[in-house]
């Protein structure tokens, strides 16, 4: 449990700052904006970090959470109507299938060598 305290860590801090930045942007303070996106990196980050953790070296199931909850995050911003969120969106699906297809390969790689 101790591995993953600095990752807990990151995450639940960016979470408060999260929670502070939406509240200034309500209050259309300056700094709002920069703030949010800065706490979801700092989350994206420590979810990655912590899914590098689970899954130790298998990188396609990494790539491909990773990319779901970034792609997550791009749905939420262009709810939020934000720029670049079509980028985003569009960016994690080509990430997703890029992981599905590194998947697929990696398992047949094993299956062959198993079969050998």
């Amino acid at each position: 449990m101790n591995k993953y305290r600095y990752p807990i860590t990151l995450f639940l801090a960016g979470f408060i700052f999260f929670l502070a930045g939406t509240l200034l942007l309500t209050m259309h303070l300056p700094g709002s904006h920069f703030m949010t996106i800065c706490m979801v990196i700092a989350q994206a980050i420590a979810i990655i970090w912590v899914l590098t953790l689970v899954f130790k070296s298998n990188y396609p199931a990494v790539l491909f959470s990773g990319s779901f909850m970034l792609f997550l995050i791009g749905l939420s911003f262009k709810i939020m109507h934000w720029a670049h969120a079509q980028l985003i969106i569009y960016s994690m699906v080509v990430a997703q299938i890029i992981a599905i297809v590194w998947l697929i390969f990696s398992l047949f790689k094993k299956n062959a060598k198993t079969q050998n």
